[in-house]
């Protein structure tokens, strides 16, 4: 297969996640605690922080998952609720922020 054009409407990604990306949905398809929903799978980056998460959705629960490669305080493979991984980014983009040179 060819690399992908920019005007291709499908694109392939060959990043440092796809890995890690991989071997979460492997994990967490024979995770019996993921059993008892119909889980969408779907993936949140952080760009600013490099990080990346698998993220599973069910109407009664919401589940974010570090994806290798990552950093303290996040560990790969752990499971985070929304309120506590809004929490434990709170510190790393604060300090991200202290050093944004990006244009207001």
């Amino acid at each position: 297969m060819s690399a992908s054009r920019p005007d291709d409407p499908i694109s392939l990604n060959r990043g440092r996640a796809v890995g890690g990306t991989r071997d979460q949905v492997t994990t967490s398809n024979v995770d019996a605690r993921f059993a008892t929903d119909d889980y969408e799978v779907k993936l949140l980056r952080v760009p600013a922080l490099s990080l990346v998460f698998l993220w599973l959705e069910a109407p009664s629960d919401e589940v974010f998952i570090a994806i290798e490669p990552t950093f303290p305080p996040f560990k790969v493979g752990e499971t985070y609720s929304r309120a506590d991984l809004e929490q434990a980014l709170r510190a790393p983009a604060a300090e991200r922020l202290k050093h944004d040179d990006s244009p207001t």
